[in-house]
């Protein structure tokens, strides 16, 4: 089977896979570590040209680059005991997106990034889903920092704005932020008191 058939074929999935790792939960969806398993539904999500536009290189990306990525994915969970997440809606289990807190190479930080399906746009997902990301590294994981290095899109400025970040660094077409455990407790709280 070739890559087209391969990425056309895919699993619709009813329910998210069982898996006894750590699982994150919102109001709408749930959130767990990134797995083989995730293959097509996160290379379908690579594939469409106007989900990757807003991101560095802004190109589709393989299924063979996927896996690879997967792989990294997992590793990075298995050293630093953080990375990206796949999305899941609780009810029904549909596919969301992917979003994380990455390691860096600096101490106490990691990095923030979300890449939501199509079919899920302007619904809110990364308002929800980076919010509880936000909380599970600061109250959990126990960050100093978390950073946003060159934001393109205005909405994910927008949210990092929301969550008590500040800019970093501007340049002509991206903006760099980064938010810190008391900002974002402040920001949050004033947010649920609305």
């Amino acid at each position: 089977m070739n890559e087209a058939e391969e990425l056309s074929s895919g699993s619709d999935r009813s329910t998210p896979p069982q898996t006894p790792e750590l699982l994150l939960t919102t109001t709408r969806f749930v959130l767990r570590p990134v797995a083989d398993s995730d293959l097509l539904d996160v290379g379908r999500m690579y594939a469409d040209p106007a989900v990757v536009a807003g991101y560095p290189g802004g190109r589709t990306l393989t299924l063979g680059e996927i896996r690879r990525g997967i792989a990294y994915w997992r590793k990075q969970w298995s050293e630093h005991g953080h990375s990206v997440f796949v999305i899941r809606e609780r009810i029904g289990g549909a596919f969301v997106g992917t979003a994380g807190l990455c390691p860096t190479d600096a101490k106490g930080v990691a990095e923030l990034g979300a890449v939501i399906d199509r079919n899920w746009w302007n619904r809110g997902v990364a308002t929800e889903v980076g919010a509880a990301l936000l909380t599970w590294g600061f109250d959990v994981l126990a960050l100093g920092r978390v950073v946003m290095p060159d934001v393109s899109n205005p909405a994910s400025a927008h949210l990092i704005e929301k969550a008590g970040g500040r800019i970093t660094a501007r340049n002509s077409n991206t903006t760099s932020w980064e938010v810190e455990p008391g900002a974002f407790r402040t920001a949050r709280d004033a947010n649920v008191d609305r």
